[in-house]
């Protein structure tokens, strides 16, 4: 049976569904899976019976201002596989090593990411230098989404060995949430929170700067001059959370509700015409698919690769980062109902894309594709 190994730096809740799922997908293929993780987001237990796991104690170091991570781990375990999947990030000194033993070792060695960091200020950073310098070392690509393979073809790397994975996560508890919202919970939301107004913006998220706050508020206010059924929800924490609490204390049409995840996070959905995200967009453009709740953001340059599923004008709308087009885009889209029901439509036909056990299948088919086809 074949062997293979997904390090992790640290391993957030949302993964564990797709490790699993993974785990069983290459399985029926006569592949063994294993998952060494440096860090966990919170307590996680994984239980999966296919699923070979142990968590290896981080060590880092800081060389001219910059963190270098090391994952400590017998070798043996490391080796001992035909093929080692790490994250495609340069602070990660194992990934170095790995390509040092490989000649002697033979296994094969296979990236997962985005190609390049969609968040650097400047693209010929020394980081962002060495990323595409390394682009062409490991075996096989394991791309987030197209655009991210578009991006290796264009720096030479062939795409017969490029697996696109559609980055998702496990939206089934999200569907099962929204198909149990009745009108009876979002009247009963709206007389608590006081929520008057028909045409409903919806903000879900970290609040931190690159996510465009101050922009956000500027633009309710210009929406709320031209449309005065428009009110706002506000949902998450962060560093901005004064700015947001401050601006909702004066203007009763403004709602920060704090931190909303489960059901709670599906019944805003349920309630809002549009999710307004001008800022940093990443798996948010999930929840705005699989809700029909159309996102509406900025060419801000912040995003993450996930953008891509957001189709311009299909199924939601991207402007120039510009408040009044912002406000503006966001009020003609708030009357005319042809459109908003256009893009809610084009949202349902395309859920089952981002549904994990899709994303599970495309991965185990790279893997077993990368571990029988010949060496490059």
């Amino acid at each position: 049976m074949k062997k293979v190994l997904i390090v992790q730096r640290t391993l957030p809740h949302y993964r564990i569904a797709f490790f699993a799922m993974l785990a069983e997908r290459l399985r029926e293929r006569g592949i063994e899976l294993a998952l060494c993780y440096g860090d966990a987001s919170q307590d996680i237990q994984l239980s999966s019976p296919t699923l070979h796991s142990w968590k290896a104690p981080l060590q880092t170091w800081q060389i001219f201002g910059t963190q270098l991570t090391q994952k400590i781990s017998p070798r043996q375990q490391l080796i001992a596989h035909d093929l080692i999947i790490v994250e495609q990030a340069n602070r990660l000194v194992l990934n170095f090593l790995l390509f040092l033993l490989r000649p002697w070792r033979q296994f094969r060695i296979a990236f997962w990411g985005h190609g390049y960091n969609h968040q650097a200020i400047e693209s010929s950073t020394l980081s962002e230098r060495i990323k595409r310098g390394v682009v062409h070392w490991p075996d096989w690509w394991f791309a987030y989404t197209g655009e991210t393979r578009r991006y290796l073809h264009s720096l030479g790397y062939p795409t017969l060995r490029i697996t696109t994975v559609d980055n998702t996560i496990d939206i089934r508890q999200l569907i099962d949430h929204l198909d149990a919202i009745t009108e009876v919970d979002i009247a009963e939301f709206r007389a608590v929170h006081n929520i008057r107004g028909t045409h409903v913006g919806v903000f879900c998220g970290s609040l931190y700067a690159e996510k465009k706050l101050d922009f956000l508020l500027a633009a309710a206010l210009r929406i709320r001059e031209r449309d005065q059924r428009f009110e706002l929800i506000i949902a998450g924490d962060g560093k901005e959370r004064p700015l947001v609490e401050q601006f909702a204390a004066a203007h009763d049409w403004v709602h920060y509700v704090g931190p909303r995840f489960g059901r709670e996070q599906a019944l805003l959905f349920r309630l809002a015409t549009l999710q307004l995200l001008p800022g940093a967009v990443g798996l948010a453009v999930v929840d705005s698919i699989v809700s029909g709740t159309p996102l509406i953001t900025t060419d801000c340059g912040l995003h993450g690769p996930e953008i891509e599923y957001l189709r311009n004008g299909e199924n939601g709308l991207i402007t120039a980062v510009d408040i009044e087009a912002y406000a503006a885009a966001v009020c003609d889209a708030l009357l005319d109902d042809r459109k908003l029901d256009y893009w809610k439509r084009n949202c349902q036909v395309e859920v089952d894309r981002f549904q994990l056990d899709a994303m599970a299948d495309r991965f185990a088919q790279g893997i077993h594709r990368c571990l029988h086809e010949s060496r490059r």
